[in-house]
């Protein structure tokens, strides 16, 4: 039980990184548009 709640919370922490990083491209796209 105790192992896969890590797993759970691995799984959590890698798709918060992957959405982080899509806000970030996402950014960089319209600072880049806007010059």
């Amino acid at each position: 039980m105790r192992n896969n709640s890590g797993f759970g919370i691995k799984i959590f922490y890698t798709i918060f990184l992957y959405l982080v990083l899509l806000l970030l491209a996402g950014t960089l796209t319209v600072s880049f548009n806007g010059f």
